[in-house]
């Protein structure tokens, strides 16, 4: 009986970490494409902005998220980053890049973090003034609401692990 309950132990424990290392794979292209999109917006580059936000959708519609909790989250960074892409107007895309960002948190929460660390950093004057989250795989703030205006304003809320 106890080789019976230590060989489930072992699947068990085998199958969870398949899944949640398979997820890891899922979510490490996604969150280096999302900080790139992070970075253009802290450059406040429209142009680099509307095209990193196009890789980023590309990027979610080859993703496959088995459940449907994160599927649900994938279809509304996508609607959010197609709100990105189909704007030229800074102020909008920021809108539409607080959703993203929102969902992207809740996705890694999820699904588990890729990298070693990765911050939710948070910026309580963003959003006129309601606050707003975005990660970062650097622990220095650079604040994608405000770019060069406000470029140190804010602070690491969490770190995900």
């Amino acid at each position: 009986m106890k080789t019976l309950s230590f060989i489930f132990t072992v699947v068990f424990w085998s199958v969870a970490f398949h899944s949640v290392h398979a997820q890891n794979l899922e979510t490490k292209p996604l969150l280096t494409q999302y900080i790139s999109l992070k970075d253009a917006f802290v450059q406040s580059n429209v142009a680099s902005i509307t095209r990193e936000a196009k890789k980023l959708h590309l990027l979610t519609e080859s993703s496959i998220f088995k459940d449907e909790a994160s599927q649900d989250l994938i279809q509304t960074i996508q609607a959010g980053l197609l709100g990105i892409a189909n704007t030229h107007e800074l102020r909008q895309q920021v809108n539409h890049f607080k959703s993203v960002s929102e969902n992207f948190i809740t996705l890694l929460k999820k699904t588990g973090v890729p990298e070693k660390e990765v911050y939710v950093q948070y910026c309580p004057m963003a959003s006129n003034n309601t606050g707003a989250t975005w990660l970062s795989v650097d622990r220095n703030i650079k604040n994608p609401y405000f770019g060069d205006k406000m470029l140190t304003c804010g602070f690491i809320q969490e770190t995900l692990h």
